[in-house]
This record gives C-alpha cells, sequence and structure tokens, in this order.
C-alpha cells in the first residue's frame, strides 16, 4: 500500500497534465494539479531540509572530518533563512499601502446596500463573476444589489459581465448611486478586500459629522469613525528647517505648519503632496533654455572659481546645452495634439437603440485645434523670461482659452523641468566626464543641489513618519538593500565567482588531456572548442579569416555560424533523443512498470 498509493497519485497527475496540455477544454484540470504538485513540492523542500538538518548535525555532534564545514552550511542556512522568511529589512511592497491615507477595520456588512433595476443574461451567468465584486454583487429578481460603494474599477468591471447595453446601462446608474455623499467624495473610500474604511488627509469635524450619520444605525461603525478622525489627525514633526522662500502651499495649508523646532504636519503624507513640499513649496528656480550670453556668463563664473576650463570641457558643455530639450519641440507637440473624442455613455446609446438608429456611434469625431498666437508667445516668454513663473504661464494659457487636456500636457512639461541647482549639478557632471574641476569649483556648481537634497531627504523623513504601515511582510525578502540582498550580493556572489575561477583551470586542464585529435570526431571536436575558447579572449579582435568573396570574418562572425548552424544541429538530434527517453520513461513509470523512484528494484 505504501507503494501503491504513490504510484496511483503520479499516474493520476501525469495523466492530468497530459490531457490539459493537449486538451483546451480542460486546461483548468492542469492548473489544479500544478497547485497540488507546487503544495506537495513544498512539503518535500521541508522533509528535505530537515534531513540536511539531522545529516550534518550528527556530523557536527560526532565531531567527523570536515565538521566545521556543516557547522558553516548550517550556520548560513539559518542565517539566510532567518532574513529570507521574516523578510528583515525589507520594505513594505507599495502596491499594498495607501500613502496619504488612515485607515480602520471596517467590515463590507456595514456598509449600505445600493439597488439598481436590471438582470444579467443567462449566457453571461455562465461565466465565474470576478473577484473585485463577487463578495458585494448579487442579483434577485430584475435588481442589482451592491454593498459598499463602487470604485472605478469595479464600475468597469460590472460593466464588463455582460455585453447587452441594458445591463451596461443599469451599471452606470449602480455606480452613479453606490457613492458616499457628494461632501464626502474624494475623501473617504471603502477597501471592500482589506475591509478598511481609508479618510485622505485630515478629517474635518463636518466630514465626521457627516460619515457618523451616514452610518448612525451600526455603534461600532461610529466608533471605527471616531478612532479615523483621530488616527487622521496625527502630527508628526522634523526638526530641519525649510530653505530661504518656503511658502506652505494652499492645498497644505491645514496640514503644515512651520514652527521654530522645525515642521510639524498634521495627519499623513500622500506622494503628490510630499512632491509639492519638496519642490513647489520652496520656489526654487527652474531651469530653462540656455542662451548663448546666459551659456559664455556661467562659463565665466566657472573659471572665476578656479582653473579655467579646458577646451575640451567647454566643447562638451557646448554639446550639452544644444541637447537641451526646446521649446519649440513642446509647442509642435501642442500643434499635434489631438483631443480625445467624446464618448456617449451606455444609456445614452440604449436609448440611441431605443428609437430605432441602426448604427450606433460611441465616440464623436476629434479635430486638431491649432494653437493661438498668445499661447506660442505665451510659452516662448516663459523660457526667455527666468522672473516668470509657472503659475503665471499658466494663468495666462487659461486666459488664452487652452483645452484643459492641452494644459495638462504643458502642467506636466513643467513638474519635469529640472530646477537651477540640478541644472548645474548635471554641468559639473559633464565637466567631470571631460576633465577635472577644482574643489570650489565643484562645490560652487553642487551647493543649490546638496541644499535641495538635504530639503528632500528631510521632506521623505516626514512622509515616512506620517504614514501608518498597514502591511509590514508584503516587500520582497531580496529587494534592493535587504540583508539577504546584501549577503547574496557581497557574500554568495563572490564566493561563486572565485568557484567557477578555480574550476576554470581544472576544466582547461581536463580539456587539454581529454581533446586529443586521435580520429575525425575528436578533430573536430577540438577545432570547435579552440574556436569557442579563443573568441572569449582579447586576441580575438586580432583574427580575421578571408574569404572567397574577398571579404574577411572575425571571430564573432566564426563563432555565430559555428553556434546557429552546427551547434543548432547537435543541439536538435540530441534533444529528439532527450524527449523520446522523456515519452518512453514517463509511460514506463505511469503503467507501473518502472517503480525505480519508489526505491524498488524492478
Amino acid at each position: 500500500m505504501k507503494r501503491t498509493i504513490p504510484l496511483l497519485i503520479t499516474a493520476l497527475g501525469g495523466l492530468v497534465l497530459v490531457v490539459a496540455f493537449f486538451i483546451p477544454a480542460f486546461e483548468s484540470w492542469g492548473e489544479e494539479a500544478s497547485i497540488w504538485f507546487d503544495i506537495l513540492a513544498a512539503i518535500a523542500f521541508i522533509l528535505g531540509g530537515g534531513n540536511l538538518f539531522k545529516v550534518h548535525l550528527k556530523t557536527i555532534s560526532d565531531q567527523k572530518k570536515g565538521w566545521g564545514f556543516s557547522a558553516v552550511t548550517l550556520g548560513v542556512l539559518l542565517l539566510m533563512l532567518f532574513f529570507g522568511l521574516f523578510k528583515t529589512g525589507s520594505q513594505p511592497s507599495p502596491g499594498t499601502e495607501f500613502y496619504g491615507e488612515s485607515v480602520v477595520p471596517f467590515p463590507l456588512a456595514w456598509m449600505p446596500e445600493f439597488s439598481s433595476p436590471g438582470q444579467l443574461r443567462k449566457t453571461a451567468l455562465v461565466a465565474p463573476i470576478p473577484a473585485p465584486v463577487k463578495r458585494q454583487l448579487r442579483t434577485v429578481e430584475g435588481q442589482i444589489h451592491f454593498r459598499g460603494w463602487a470604485d472605478e474599477a469595479q464600475s468597469e468591471t460590472l460593466d464588463a459581465l455582460d455585453s447587452e447595453l441594458a445591463w451596461r446601462c443599469a451599471c452606470e446608474k449602480l455606480s452613479q448611486v453606490a457613492q458616499p455623499p457628494e461632501t464626502l467624495r474624494g475623501k473617504v473610500r471603502h477597501l471592500a478586500d482589506h475591509g478598511l474604511l481609508a479618510f485622505k488627509g485630515v478629517m474635518a469635524p463636518e466630514d465626521q459629522q457627516a460619515l457618523e450619520t451616514l452610518f448612525s444605525q451600526e455603534p461600532q461603525a461610529v466608533a471605527a469613525i471616531q478612532k479615523l478622525a483621530e488616527a487622521s489627525r496625527k502630527v508628526s514633526r522634523i526638526a530641519a528647517q525649510p530653505p530661504a522662500g518656503f511658502q506652505v502651499p494652499e492645498s497644505l495649508s491645514k496640514a503644515v505648519r512651520v514652527a521654530e523646532a522645525g515642521v510639524e504636519l498634521t495627519g499623513p503624507l500622500s506622494k503628490k503632496n510630499a512632491a509639492t513640499l519638496a519642490r513647489d513649496a520652496c520656489h526654487y528656480p527652474l531651469a530653462r533654455w540656455v542662451a548663448e550670453p546666459d551659456r559664455a556668463a556661467l562659463m565665466q563664473q566657472i573659471d572665476s572659481q578656479g582653473p579655467k576650463l579646458t577646451d575640451k570641457q567647454r566643447q562638451s558643455l557646448a554639446r550639452y546645452f544644444e541637447s537641451l530639450p526646446k521649446i519649440d519641440v513642446l509647442i509642435q507637440q501642442l500643434e499635434k495634439f489631438v483631443p480625445p473624442p467624446t464618448e456617449k455613455t451606455n444609456c445614452e446609446l440604449l436609448a440611441d437603440k431605443t428609437a430605432g438608429i441602426v448604427e450606433l456611434e460611441r465616440k464623436s469625431s476629434s479635430t486638431i485645434e491649432p494653437l493661438a498666437e498668445n499661447q506660442r508667445d505665451a510659452l516662448r516668454r516663459f523660457v526667455a523670461n527666468p522672473h516668470m513663473t509657472p503659475e503665471g504661464l499658466v494663468e495666462l494659457l487659461k486666459s488664452g482659452q487652452m483645452n484643459p487636456l492641452r494644459l495638462g500636457v504643458v502642467e506636466n512639461w513643467l513638474s519635469k523641468l529640472p530646477t537651477v541647482g540640478d541644472r548645474k549639478k548635471e554641468i559639473c557632471i559633464e565637466l567631470l566626464k571631460s576633465g577635472s574641476l577644482s574643489r570650489s569649483q565643484r562645490d560652487w556648481l553642487l551647493q543649490e543641489a546638496r541644499e535641495q537634497y538635504a530639503w528632500r531627504r528631510a521632506v521623505g523623513d516626514l512622509f515616512v513618519q506620517s504614514h501608518t504601515v498597514l502591511y509590514p511582510w508584503s516587500g520582497g525578502y531580496a529587494a534592493a538593500g535587504t540583508p539577504f540582498d546584501w549577503m547574496y550580493t557581497w557574500i554568495l556572489q563572490p564566493l561563486l565567482t572565485t568557484t567557477f575561477a578555480l574550476l576554470a583551470f581544472y576544466v582547461a586542464s581536463a580539456a587539454f588531456r581529454a581533446f586529443r585529435a586521435k580520429n575525425l570526431e575528436a578533430t573536430l571536436l577540438l577545432g570547435t572548442a579552440l574556436i569557442i575558447l579563443f573568441r572569449a579572449t582579447m586576441f580575438a579582435g586580432a583574427v580575421h579569416v578571408p574569404l572567397p568573396d574577398g571579404s574577411q570574418a572575425g571571430m564573432d562572425r566564426i563563432y555565430a555560424f559555428v553556434m546557429s548552424v552546427f551547434n543548432t544541429a547537435g543541439n536538435r538530434a540530441i534533444m529528439i533523443g532527450i524527449a523520446l527517453g522523456i515519452a518512453s520513461t514517463s509511460l514506463k513509470v505511469l503503467l507501473g512498470i518502472d517503480r525505480s523512484y519508489l526505491g524498488s528494484d524492478d
């Protein structure tokens, strides 16, 4: 029985995988079998690890020859297991954290249920309901019931359940009503998959009152909302002083306060607000197109801080300035910008279909709207005038009736412009590539960048302090900077490299003894090995073989020819033989003819 049951499991699993591979209808069976295989493999790994411990502990306790190596092996294994299993030092995954939001446990059962007339067709009910809406959706007697607030992704999932316009129109109506109150939209959301209620920023008293009124029938929900309000008003502090010219942005005026001891933040800080606080709030001057007079003045300032720049450095700097993006490129992009077509809702399409319109058009056509002359002038003046702020440019473009989507392109371009400090840092790096700079020259070029970096790092500390980690173990154990990654990179990799470097001499010695040109086959093997080995040396570039057409073939071309023709032909023959061997062995195992893997001598 001990051998019969494993034999039956092996045969059944193998047959399922074979059938699932050749018959698409049974593909799900193969996936299920693969999951069970992974479970069994995990158990086998645990048993193998236990056996490894047993063998090495026995060697250590008996102090057999080489017991020190066993001790090192076990010690390193335990160390890697500790850092790998417990993810020591790894940061939580950004995809599982809710930056800029405070959260409290809030079961789905506390959420209200919304309804809308509608019914799934029987053909649509064949497929399983997707996980994002499965727990919240139910259809009963021509009514769609949805528990909780539907976000954009859930609305799209509902819409995709059935292609019928009547269903999609019903889903649109449901998504419109399955929302928080108007005053709370964009601030609060319910994370059904996590069982959490999240609030963005600081919860004002009126927002707390509105939420408590909404869930007044559930005392536990009201208590959770009170905890959420307290969490959203958490105060974080940093000792760093903001740079000169710092002004708290209007969007953060209720959350950020500058004190003598540093900066205080109320509530969590989102990534967008952190970027605003680190850059826009400091009014760091933005780098624009550098005209010829300004380039000459910049070079004179660099020369005044130390030795004069060499001709090579001046040429490198000139190439750098010429490579900078010009405003004309942005203007061309805006000229070619086509606004996306307006799209009819599903309910509008259903109304058209009901009215007897045969050819339904979901999208309307769009045409290119040319830039006005005053808009082009405003963009060029922004580049030429260092005193013109990005806010001033946006106001000018708005006054010129620029399309909001096109205006978004300009704002995105402004957000990616480097500051003057960043531009000087780039110049410093470019000059160092072509020569040397004195300490005073480097300090002058990097001073502003250092100040900006210190403030950005302080804002980063404030961002970390204000965030409450929800899933600390969600990060990767081997992510860059973790202890596991450090040990792998700086201990295991050098040891592997050393081992293979020593093996190279052994391989070379063994190949010298084995490759004896005693016959034609051995001669071909020896010649091919010499070509492959010689191609990897520093002398390969000096070898060129003349061809009948008058051209010459280098070692790379010869290597590619050998690998793509002769090596491929040999590999195919070997793989055919391996495939036949696997097929015959698998049949023996599945039919019970070969039981050697169970410990049998048959």
